[in-house]
């Protein structure tokens, strides 16, 4: 570790004692440069060097410090401290002397460290007396003393400087510690274009987060070592700047700047070498020490203009529109390369190409399919990240447990599908599940519980059944839908029994609670401006939030044409490309999503005594969904389904199911409930209501039977017995006998 030499330890031992003889609770320049002055190598070089006056800069000094320092006086005696200024320069001659490579500091160092501080008194009679820094400096180098002046290194200071702040991707490359770039050679080309550049020869790749910009200089890095690139950066090297290295310890302004300019000078002069900055966003801001501090961006622009220095950059598109085109000199001295997300068949073939590199870190064996549906159950399942990260993440992890938990067994699909699900929050059996009986028999789970409904379920299933079988178009919902008709019809429970058959979640919205028109920044956050705006729990609004816990569900919007018309533009995007944007910018995809929404719309008019046409031949409650529902709306709907009303032979089956609910409900208890013809009769006399559907049944069972039900089971301890329920006219109520 660099260390003061011995003299100039005692050198501020002595500013101490002046400091304490005059009472000042402060050691300043001053008193450290009258000290400087009477160091023996400081007087034989102003000796050598007519023009200084000396023995007046001495008498200035002392003069100031004897009576222009009243203000730092204290009336006690105490140990003084030194100030920012002083701090700052001693920090100043330590970083010149590492950067020469150095093992002490020694005076002349500091003496020359305090030229930086110009508005010092000590800067002042230093220049007043005909002592720049300029002499201090020729002197440095006449006695083989290295001032630091334009940064000059050998190049075994510069292999140093290049360890302590940068990573060599070259040897990273040669040690297999970085991934080949795969399939990404027109990205390559491209930037091996620009880098060929007489001037403005930088380049800055921009992407998403996760599609690979990093792992596209860490492959070039393996190219290079391969030999398998163009003549122009043959036999180049990458360092990949480490910024936090050069920030950290970097305590007083002016230390930053000073390594950073040493390292690109090094850089600079090395023509075989090209700078990688990682999160290039970071340049703003970086090493600047409060407002109107120079920052790492505007340190690098005069190199990056004059072409002597390659750099290679990355930043995603939401980073660069913030701080790139906010500076414009910065942007316009870089060439922008657009990183895409890689497409399916290719990010497979990048998976087949890390294979090898996970089974011999990990030590595993790994199937093909693995690899594949690492690829296939991301796409499907993982929506807020991107190819090839996400896939890589869960091959990581299968591989990793494989190892740690299950003595190094094979990697299969099934290891990948249960990484999967941790990552995405979907359940296990829900991904398994994909293409096995339960999709088979989809279509009658849902007519064991919705009656009278059987050709708009037949529908709905098939359209679900395509999609799954990977047959629907790209970047779209597995299905969007209107569901229409009277009230009690089914379709809310339709949707709900959708879901149960697909194992996924139900996500409802209530549009009743969205008829304002500023209701839309619930559904997707508050616009920028507004209150919200950066809440990093709720800023995104509901429906973002819901759709990133849960990408793979039905959403229901329950009673649409409640919602105010700006709530529903909102569902185009989705219905048309499967995304939903945030306010704050942010998407969410609905790919693996079915879109459901319900309307009464019309339903008086299907209810009316019409035949169910008008003159024109149009569907009556047709002419109410197309005055209300945009042409746009209703072109990227799958199917409008027509629920039809409830024929009161279907409504016996539904007297069934809500009985047996009630059973499965009271079935803890050891009690079993049989209804008898007459209470079923009269249930159905009483609870049929052709334009309610269900819910008038459903309240009869609740007053009529569940109450009555609630109190033997309450206060006449009702247990392990099988109930008959049946009528009573004469008392006109339902008789619960055992």
């Amino acid at each position: 570790m660099i260390q003061a030499d011995d003299r100039l330890k005692g050198l501020f031992d002595e500013a101490i004692k002046i400091a304490r003889k005059h009472n000042h609770e402060y050691v300043t320049l001053e008193h450290l440069l009258l000290v400087l002055l009477v160091q023996t190598e400081i007087v034989e070089m102003m000796k050598d060097k007519p023009t200084i006056k000396a023995q007046q800069l001495i008498k200035d000094i002392e003069n100031h410090i004897a009576n222009k320092m009243n203000d730092i006086k204290v009336n006690e005696d105490v140990y003084p401290k030194r100030t920012q200024a002083t701090e700052r320069c001693v920090n100043r001659a330590f970083t010149t002397a590492i950067f020469q490579g150095q093992e002490s500091v020694n005076t002349f160092h500091l003496l020359s460290a305090m030229y930086s501080e110009k508005e010092s008194y000590a800067y002042y009679y230093l220049m007043n007396n005909g002592l720049p820094k300029k002499i201090v400096v020729d002197h440095m180098t006449d006695v083989g003393i290295d001032a630091g002046e334009e940064h000059k290194v050998s190049s075994k200071q510069a292999a140093k400087i290049l360890k302590q702040y940068t990573v060599n991707l070259n040897e990273q490359a040669k040690q297999q510690k970085t991934f080949q770039c795969i399939g990404r050679q027109d990205v390559v080309d491209e930037i091996t274009l620009v880098l060929g550049r007489k001037i403005k020869n930088n380049v800055i790749m921009i992407g998403d987060p996760g599609v690979g910009k990093t792992a596209v200089a860490e492959g070039l890095a393996h190219m290079i070592v391969e030999n398998k690139v163009p003549e122009v950066i043959k036999d180049h090297v990458i360092y990949s700047v480490d910024v936090g290295s050069l920030i950290a310890g970097s305590k007083y302004r002016g230390d930053f700047e000073e390594r950073l300019k040493v390292l690109l000078n090094v850089l600079e002069k090395n023509n075989k070498a090209i700078m990688f900055i990682d999160e290039a966003h970071m340049m703003h801001g970086a090493g600047a020490g409060g407002q109107g501090g120079v920052d790492l961006a505007n340190l690098l622009k005069p190199h990056l203009a004059r072409g002597d220095l390659k750099v290679i950059a990355s930043t995603t598109w939401e980073e660069y529109r913030k701080h790139f085109e906010k500076d414009r000199a910065l942007m316009r001295r870089f060439a922008k390369v657009n990183i895409e997300e890689p497409t399916v068949e290719h990010a497979k073939k990048i998976m087949q190409g890390l294979k090898a590199g996970f089974e011999k870190y990990h030590n595993v064996k790994i199937t093909d399919s693995a690899v594949e549906s690492s690829v296939d159950y991301s796409i499907k399942y993982i929506t807020d990240r991107q190819l090839p990260d996400k896939s890589i993440d869960v091959l990581d992890r299968a591989c990793a447990k494989a190892k740690i938990f299950d003595a190094f067994k094979d990697v299969e699909t099934k290891d990948v599908q249960e990484q999967v699900s941790k990552i995405s929050g979907v359940k296990f059996e829900s991904i398994v599940q994909t293409k096995t009986k339960s999709l088979e028999n989809l279509n009658a789970s849902i007519k064991k519980q919705v009656f009278g409904q059987d050709e708009v379920i037949d529908k709905m299933v098939d359209t679900v059944l395509v999609a799954q079988a990977g047959l629907k178009q790209e970047n779209k919902p597995i299905g969007s839908f209107l569901c229409v008709g009277p009230t009690g019809c089914g379709k809310t429970e339709t949707a709900r029994q959708l879901a149960d058959g697909m194992h996924i979640p139900l996500i409802k919205f209530d549009m009743s609670e969205y008829q304002e028109k500023h209701a839309v920044a619930k559904l997707i956050g508050a616009p920028p401006g507004y209150v919200g705006y950066d809440d990093g729990t709720t800023g995104s609004g509901q429906l973002i939030n819901e759709l990133e816990k849960h990408p793979n569900a039905i959403i229901l919007f329950d009673e649409v044409e409640k919602a105010h018309k700006d709530v529903m533009t909102i569902l185009l995007q989705a219905m048309d490309d499967a995304v939903i944007t945030a306010s704050n910018g942010k998407k969410v995809k609905l790919n693996n999503s079915v879109i459901l929404m319900t309307s009464n719309l019309g339903a008086e008019d299907m209810q009316a005594n019409t035949l169910g046409f008008m003159e024109n031949g149009t569907h009556d409650g047709e002419v109410d969904i197309n005055n209300y529902f945009s042409p746009e709306f209703r072109n990227r709907l799958d199917a409008v389904l027509r629920f039809q009303m409830l024929p009161k032979d279907v409504m016996t089956s539904i007297v069934d199911k809500f009985i047996k609910q009630l059973s499965e409900q009271i079935s803890d208890k050891g009690i079993s409930i049989v209804l008898d013809r007459t209470a079923k009769t009269q249930l159905l006399e009483e609870g049929f209501d052709p334009k309610m559907g269900a819910r008038p049944l459903q309240r009869v069972i609740n007053t009529r039977i569940k109450l009555p039900l609630s109190k033997k089971i309450l206060f006449e301890s009702l247990s392990d017995v099988k109930v008959t329920i049946s009528f009573d006219k004469d008392k006109d109520e339902y008789i619960i006998g055992e």
